[in-house]
């Protein structure tokens, strides 16, 4: 064991340590034996073979971050998750004293907004964001300022991400701040916001299809769990707020709940999923208690187990990532994150089908410019204001900068890529000559070329001008998500099932000589464009189920522009908030 060494603001690789703002305790201050206060995290072993960077990390974090350093790792982890246009450097960086400035300067600017007053800054109220119960739970006795902490930064999300929907937020934000400032917690939780599907659902309709997945998920691996559970009625997406959210406060021990924490925001949702049926297949197996007849009554059993000396978090982790099942029963692996992706979405897609929500019919406020020259697609405010209603809620508050135009750029996919590198979420707008109308695709990903397919069910597909319209990809129902581990026959119906699914997840392609997406099985695709941005195509792509976005299937190409999308603080993007915050240290 080791103590850590005393933070210095001169030394640049010294990482930021962790501090309890929500209660006011002392974190402990031991580093466990192979992690480290500085760069490297990690320290190796002469003898230890040196594994690739980000395997050490996943293994070392399911072995539980020391207190100290859970700062430094959360929010380097959720940089790393949501960034990965990004190097990893840029992304561990963040573990550093070098970057607290830069944090706090976007903190800082935040509440100047927010609280114009300082009664406005005394008297704020946290949004409960769907979450209606106290997420005090097992978590300590929270301060006066710790209370104004937390609902500073609750504030914060909810007006500068835009969010009014998303109950897992008010419990991660309590716990980050048991090991963050606020400054931190709020950067963290932003990042993650905008980039809410590798962590939590952000509209009631998501948080349904979450619940859906993970009981449709517990019924293939362990179907006499999901029938007691739904004899009981805990299996419902209100039986499930113990987990989807609450994050397991209620029901596992804190120090549990800590360590799942540790590994989530590097891993993301998929960790929810796993030890969410971990835990209830281990809970189950050794009940041997009455009948449970009430979601409270399954809930209150299962806290009181994972509260005994028979429970241990390390079998938990190991059943969380290993096989379901027994001898006699197939042994089943937790599907992957490209399965479970799409079980979600699938039971999202059945949930907005056979629920009534009750529809809001108010007019969206357009998406904002930050600068207005050289713009020509984008200049009208309905355009704009029919793009941020397509857009997912935490990106409606964004602005749209403008990273390429043929008009000022050229016109070869070279220039494109060049100027579109480092773009996370772009939208890209093309101006058809035949017909003068206006249409484009939202990326999910960075557009780069590539031998693979990228993107993910975020992209979607739409047209402008005229007769505004938008195709969001959808997963085909009559496709088996099994996730089976090897398929022989080229002609079994797992393997032809396995193709659709690839042609149905044909979001981006970027290839030398054109991009595009979506796909079908004549070859077609949903959007492309050929190398030198002059011609165009556009047919019915599985999956978004679109018509040709210019009611024509080939087109000549005017003006084509793309715009990433900004988070403006104060009429600024976040680069030049950072620039300017490393000046004023100069």
């Amino acid at each position: 064991m080791s103590e850590p060494t005393s933070t210095n603001n001169a030394d640049k690789d010294i990482y930021i340590l962790s501090s309890d703002t929500l209660c006011g305790t002392t974190i402990d201050q031991v580093i466990k034996d192979g992690w480290n206060d500085r760069h490297p995290l990690f320290l190796y072993q002469k003898k230890q073979k040196k594994q690739k960077e980000i395997l050490l990390l996943k293994g070392m974090i399911r072995e539980g971050i020391p207190p100290i350093l859970r700062c430094a790792v959360w929010v380097s982890s959720i940089m790393y998750t949501c960034n990965p246009q990004k190097s990893k450097e840029y992304s561990f960086d963040y573990r550093t004293v070098g970057n607290t400035q830069l944090v706090n300067r976007v903190w800082e600017t935040v509440v100047q907004q927010m609280f114009p007053d300082e009664s406005d800054f005394r008297q704020a109220s946290p949004p409960n964001f769907g979450n209606t119960d106290h997420f005090q739970y097992q978590i300590g006795n929270i301060s006066d300022e710790g209370k104004q902490g937390l609902a500073h930064v609750l504030c914060g999300i909810e007006q500068f991400v835009g969010l009014e929907f998303c109950p897992l937020l008010p419990p991660l934000c309590a716990t980050f701040l048991r090991y963050m400032p606020a400054p931190y917690a709020f950067y963290a939780l932003r990042e993650m916001s905008h980039n809410s599907s590798n962590y939590f659902p952000i509209t009631q309709l998501e948080h349904y299809g979450w619940c859906h997945a993970f009981a449709n998920i517990l019924k293939r691996l362990h179907p006499q769990t999901a029938a007691s559970m739904e004899q009981n009625g805990s299996l419902t997406p209100e039986g499930l707020d113990p987990i989807f959210r609450h994050f397991f406060l209620p029901i596992l021990p804190y120090d549990c709940v800590l360590k799942i924490l540790d590994i989530y925001t590097l891993e993301g949702h998929k960790v929810i999923f796993r030890f969410g049926v971990a835990l209830l297949c281990m809970f189950i197996k050794g009940y041997t208690g009455e009948l449970i007849t009430t979601s409270d009554q399954w809930w209150r059993s299962l806290r009181e187990y994972s509260h005994s000396r028979t429970f241990r978090f390390d079998i938990l982790c190991k059943k969380a990532y290993g096989y379901h099942g027994n001898r006699i029963r197939k042994r089943l692996r937790f599907p992957r994150r490209r399965i479970l992706d799409l079980i979600i979405k699938f039971e999202q897609d059945r949930a907005e089908s056979k629920m009534e929500f009750e529809s809001i019919d108010t007019p969206q406020q357009p998406l904002g410019l930050l600068e207005n020259d050289g713009i020509v697609l984008a200049k009208e405010a309905t355009n704009r204001a029919n793009l941020a209603k397509w857009l997912t809620p935490s990106l409606r508050l964004t602005k749209l900068d403008l990273v390429f135009s043929t008009n000022t750029h050229g016109r070869t996919l070279d220039l494109f890529y060049r100027h579109v590198k480092g773009c996370k979420q772009s939208i890209l707008l093309c101006q058809v000559l035949n017909n003068n109308s206006i249409i484009g695709v939202f990326a999910s990903q960075e557009w780069t070329q590539s031998s693979h397919v990228y993107g993910d069910g975020e992209c979607f597909l739409f047209r402008l001008d005229p007769d505004p319209q938008c195709w969001k990809w959808k997963v085909d129902p009559s496709l088996s998500l099994e996730d089976e581990d090897s398929i022989d026959s080229s002609d079994s119906p797992e393997r032809k099932n396995n193709k659709s699914i690839a042609l149905m997840e044909q979001f981006m392609v970027g290839r030398e000589n054109f991009i595009s997406m979506g796909g079908n099985d004549e070859g077609g695709c949903g959007f492309r464009l050929n190398e030198d941005l002059t011609k165009g195509e556009s047919y019915r792509a599985k999956g978004f189920e679109n018509d040709p976005l210019p009611l024509l299937n080939s087109f000549d190409v005017g003006v084509v522009e793309v715009y990433q999308l900004a988070r403006a603080i104060d009429g600024k993007t976040a680069q030049q908030v950072i620039a300017e915050s490393f000046q004023q240290t100069i």
